[in-house]
């Protein structure tokens, strides 16, 4: 999750506006550089790092009900329904990870990428405001949909720690024979 970007400005818009009219020629050493990495363009590279995300985070929440079940487990502490994640699981999203120049973004393929986003951070309740399309879109609707795929997996992040802090204390709560005194007298 760590290379998502969520900081499209303006700025790195007009930067790839500039940049394109440009042959590669006649751009200076600075700007083939600058080329290699718009973030004010949207492109292959782009598409293939949310579509790594959505993949990431599915398999995640695909393998977090056996995370927790071997955490229960290893604090033996005994599976309930206050454990089960609150989805329905396996989730299997149609991802395409091998996005390279030559392919061609079409309305299809562009309706599945926006959907899968939205299933994947559908999950746990966050605040997104995902474009409607990928149609017309803008530096802040590119900045919000990896920003809603960083929150969903923060949120979901939270939730596990949250659950294993409960699997820890309710293993410490475990009371033995001779443990509690009261009275005098050992119960």
């Amino acid at each position: 999750m760590n290379n998502l970007i969520t900081d499209r400005a303006r700025a790195d818009v007009s930067k790839a506006e500039s940049l394109n009219g440009k042959s590669w020629q006649d751009m200076s050493a600075v700007e083939q550089v600058d080329f290699m990495d718009l973030k004010g363009a949207y492109d292959y590279t782009d598409l293939n790092r949310v579509e790594n995300a959505v993949e990431n985070i599915m398999d995640y929440f695909n393998n977090l009900q056996d995370t927790l079940n071997a955490y229960l487990s290893s604090y033996g502490v005994a599976p309930d329904a206050f454990w089960g994640v609150p989805y329905n699981y396996p989730i299997d999203l149609s991802v395409k990870t091998n996005w390279t120049r030559l392919d061609l973004p079409v309305a299809s393929a562009m309706s599945r990428y926006l959907n899968n986003v939205e299933v994947i951070t559908d999950i746990f309740p966050i605040d997104r405001a995902l474009p409607a399309s990928m149609e017309n879109l803008t530096y802040r609707g590119a900045n919000e949909i990896e920003r809603a795929l960083e929150r969903e997996y923060n949120t979901a992040s939270l939730w596990e720690e949250e659950k294993k802090r409960h699997a820890r204390n309710t293993a410490m709560a475990f009371l033995y024979s001779g443990d509690t005194y009261c009275g005098g007298y050992y119960i």
